[in-house]
């Protein structure tokens, strides 16, 4: 049953370690882009993994085009993130810095939150730069054009990809993999992954070998999901490559994929560049800001960690997460809904039912810029918060104001 469907059934040891022997390895456009989101550090050990496989490697004509269309783009939002992140720091300052609002908060403590603040910045500033300067002088697609002289797959003509496009619209009417799930997009981009699929499926029939496809998309049309789970490439995948190249097929995501090449290539990388790749490959592309060194929030007491004065990163919540209530004529119930949206943002993040004051008001008002206590008749956030004495508990044991979710809302 296995040559009839294949794709369903579980390699064994063996069959992995022969997919593993023999495979071309091919990356698609987002594992080669997200080499700009990495550290320093991670983009490092990336690229020499990468290039101790260097003879196994092949990228589809249609990738490379995407990243050198794509890559100016990349660039630029992460310079956009990197503003945002120090604004975010630099209002975060200034509110703690206002005795009027934060009169409890130990002068000792603040002076190292100055200190933090003001290292995040400087670190965050350099980022930009060199971010900026990647616009004219881009060591990263230089390593990438080295890395894979000579394994780049040829061009499609007109021809068969006016071809491929009716071919694609047909398939997307099915839901048949891939890149349905890309359907809502204009031409030709909606076709982009089918493009790359038929570029793999064209030179595994040419170099009769078997393919390990590294992808950060987690969309159902490339992975075949159950019940939330996923198990494996689409099975439809799996068999349509075995029908056209008679060859073996499987996906891996950029972290698994890293994890496994220790076990099957004898490759050494830090956990923590696996942590990382798998964080950027999971995060919205647009938000993610390159690692930054943040070894000085080890040395902070715990009333400070706690605090969580740092605030939650913008891709830490989706615009569902947001409240909308009526600029005109704001409703006290909207806000109450509002002010739980944040707090359990918090809760989610810090995995403990604390909630510094301070910091749940700047996320209130990144969720809904029209938030403020003084539209309910409140001179402070306190007195705001103090309108809900069901929804919240004071907490009189942490320094510089603390509250909670109440029992039956926390659960």
């Amino acid at each position: 049953m296995k040559d009839l469907f294949p794709g369903y059934f579980r390699r064994t040891e063996q069959e992995w370690k022969a997919l593993w022997d023999g495979a071309t390895i091919v990356l698609d456009t987002n594992f080669l882009l997200d080499l700009y989101r990495y550290s320093e550090g991670t983009r490092k050990e990336i690229l020499e993994l990468l290039y101790s496989i260097r003879e196994r490697l092949f990228i589809p004509y249609h990738v490379a085009y995407e990243v050198m269309k794509d890559r100016l783009t990349v660039i630029s939002e992460q310079g956009k993130a990197y503003e945002q992140a120090i604004t975010t720091l630099q209002r975060i300052d200034s509110d703690f810095n206002n005795n009027k609002r934060h009169p409890f908060i130990e002068p000792s403590l603040l002076q190292q939150l100055n200190e933090l603040i003001k290292n995040l910045v400087g670190d965050l500033e350099v980022g930009k730069k060199s971010f900026d300067e990647l616009l004219t002088k881009d060591p990263i697609i230089d390593e990438i054009s080295d890395l894979f002289e000579g394994r780049v797959g040829d061009q499609f003509d007109v021809t068969t990809l006016d071809k491929l496009y009716l071919e694609g619209e047909e398939r997307y009417k099915s839901s048949c993999p891939p890149g349905y799930k890309d359907n809502a997009k204009p031409i030709p981009d909606k076709f982009g992954d089918f493009v790359i699929w038929k570029q793999i499926i064209s030179f595994a029939q040419d170099r009769k070998c078997s393919i390990i496809f590294i992808t950060s998309d987690s969309k159902e049309d490339w992975w075949w999901i159950f019940q939330g789970k996923t198990i494996g490439p689409r099975h439809e995948l799996v068999k349509e490559i075995k029908a056209e190249a008679n060859v073996d097929f499987h996906i891996y995501s950029p972290n698994s994929f890293i994890q496994h090449s220790a076990q099957y290539l004898q490759s050494s990388v830090e956990q923590k560049v696996i942590d990382e790749v798998k964080e950027i490959s999971n995060q919205p592309k647009e938000t993610l800001v390159q690692s930054v060194t943040v070894s000085e929030f080890d040395d902070l007491e715990n009333d400070i960690s706690e605090e969580n004065v740092s605030i939650l990163p913008e891709a830490d919540f989706s615009e569902s997460d947001g409240i909308q209530p009526s600029i005109m004529n704001p409703s006290i119930e909207d806000a109450r809904g509002l002010m739980i949206r944040a707090m359990k943002l918090f809760i989610k993040q810090n995995k403990k039912n604390i909630v510094p004051k301070a910091g749940l008001k700047t996320l209130m008002t990144r969720l809904d810029p029209t938030f403020d206590e003084s539209n309910f008749g409140c001179n402070s956030f306190s007195q705001f918060l103090g309108k809900f004495p069901n929804d919240v508990i004071t907490l009189d044991n942490y320094s510089g104001g603390h509250i909670a979710l109440a029992t039956k809302l926390f659960s």
